[in-house]
């Protein structure tokens, strides 16, 4: 349990009911395959950074101004990190998805926003 983030211990705790972001995300109200959800994709420093400001701002234009980077380099970054995400079995095809899955994976501390 060393290896696990204390907030995701936390998680398997909780009853499974789906919580409102989750159900506007379109998932089920299935449990949790604890198997395929510890995979996590290798996710680089600046793909978080694009994808972390994206969460922030809103908009992609706007994650591209804030990023002082053109709008299609924040789509590759999205894309790229979506693509990882597919790969390991944990697609994420929404923002809110990917959102989802930060807070999962331990790259987004709730608390923060």
């Amino acid at each position: 349990m060393h290896g696990i983030p204390r907030a995701y211990r936390a998680l398997e705790e909780l009853p499974l009911t789906p919580h409102p972001v989750v159900a506007l995300a379109g998932c089920c109200r299935q449990p949790i395959d604890r198997s395929s959800a510890s995979i996590r994709p290798v996710i680089g420093i600046r793909e978080r950074e694009v994808l972390f400001a994206w969460f922030r701002c809103g908009t992609k234009a706007a994650a591209a101004r804030e990023l002082f980077v053109t709008i299609n380099t924040v789509k590759t970054h999205i894309e790229r990190v979506r693509d990882k995400y597919e790969a390991v079995g944990r697609p994420a095809p929404t923002q809110a998805l990917l959102l989802i899955r930060a807070i999962q994976d331990g790259w987004i501390d709730i608390t923060y926003w």
